[in-house]
């Protein structure tokens, strides 16, 4: 038969002053059944194997330690918890909250901390106001303050502050020992690298409006031909930064690519070939001239006022410019047409004057 021995300080009737250490012996993974109520006094314990189970600090302190080891250094430290063999072991501080197997284990002057699961902030000794929940978060910080992690083994490599993980896994990318601030990773295995960062998942599409993304972000609007996307410092009045023909816009499933300028038409007669075409009426020189010094412009381009006010649309410019050309060469082959006539006008009168002159 295994001995398992209690020391208690037992109150059965007793007074104080006659209070000594009792042993009681039971059989081996036998439960110890006490009938009478038992008060142990302030500042007592109860010990399993001479390890302590149960501390009755003073009601002063706001303390409750259960578990064999639990708070087994504290003697000073107010309003904390902790629950579960060898949680808080050798904590001192204030405010801590621990539930689990070695929860908070290597605490000593950190305050303010929570921590549920087993090993959960064992190695966590200085910092404070941390919040861990799972199995073995935060398994290598040591003095890190401010820190959200929830998930089994998550805050990984984390030396830093004011982190939140989230996330079987999530924690910092390699384990290099650098104090990341203010950095998130939301997701299983999510990893982050610089501080004042947030990491959306590992691999993951995320999707706004959608509950199935099927590229790393989708924005499904409420309202079609809306995209729900909105940058409020680069308006239509900001200034260009970079000269190019290059540009993003949307493909027919509203992906975002990348691409070029190039001049397209839904109809043939957008176009300015009906320049070319029989019956095009091409205004005589004198009323384009007339037109001109009225209004200081071609006709059917828009005036700078316009393009200041209203612009144009770059297609239809472009047609428009295009018309002027065609226009032009055509004037220009009229005024070829009229040289030459005018050449061999010239000629014959200079071959009937060389003949006068022979006579």
């Amino acid at each position: 038969m295994t001995k398992q021995v209690l020391f208690t300080t037992l109150m059965l009737g007793l007074t104080l002053a006659s209070v000594r250490a009792q042993t009681i012996e039971t059989p081996a993974n036998t439960a110890l059944t006490i009938a009478a109520n038992m008060t142990l006094p302030s500042g007592r314990e109860l010990q399993i194997d001479g390890s302590s189970f149960l501390k009755m600090l003073p009601g002063t302190t706001g303390n409750v330690m259960m578990g064999l080891g639990s708070g087994a250094v504290n003697t000073t430290g107010r309003f904390s918890t902790y629950l579960g063999h060898n949680s808080g072991y050798v904590a001192t501080a204030d405010s801590n909250t621990f539930v689990g197997y070695q929860s908070g284990y290597a605490v000593t002057s950190g305050k303010s901390n929570t921590y549920f699961g087993a090993g959960a902030g064992r190695s966590n000794a200085t910092g404070s106001r941390n919040t861990f929940i799972g199995r073995n978060t935060g398994p290598g910080i040591t003095n890190g303050d401010d820190n959200v992690y929830i998930g089994y083994n998550t805050g990984l490599n984390d030396q830093g502050d004011q982190n939140t993980f989230l996330g079987s896994g999530a924690g910092v990318l390699m384990a290099d020992n650098q104090a990341l601030y203010n950095a998130t990773a939301l997701g299983f295995g999510a990893q982050v690298s610089a501080s004042n960062a947030l990491i959306l998942g590992r691999n993951a599409n995320v999707g706004i409006g959608t509950t199935a993304p099927k590229t790393r972000l989708e924005v499904v609007s409420e309202t079609a031909d809306n995209s729900g996307f909105r940058l409020t410092n680069l308006t239509a009045n900001s200034r260009p930064t970079l000269a190019t023909d290059q540009f993003l816009t949307v493909n027919d499933n509203g992906d975002v690519v990348k691409a070029s300028y190039r001049v397209k038409i839904s109809r043939v007669n957008d176009w300015s070939d009906k320049v070319f075409e029989t019956g095009y009426v091409l205004k005589p020189l004198n009323e384009v001239e007339q037109f001109i010094n009225a209004n200081k412009h071609l006709s059917g381009i828009p005036s700078a006022e316009a393009m200041v006010k209203d612009g144009v649309e770059a297609t239809q410019l472009n047609a428009k410019l295009l018309e002027k050309i065609e226009e032009l060469t055509l004037y220009l082959i009229e005024l070829k047409k009229d040289s030459q006539a005018k050449n061999t006008r010239i000629e014959a009168l200079e071959k009937q004057v060389q003949e006068l002159s022979k006579k």
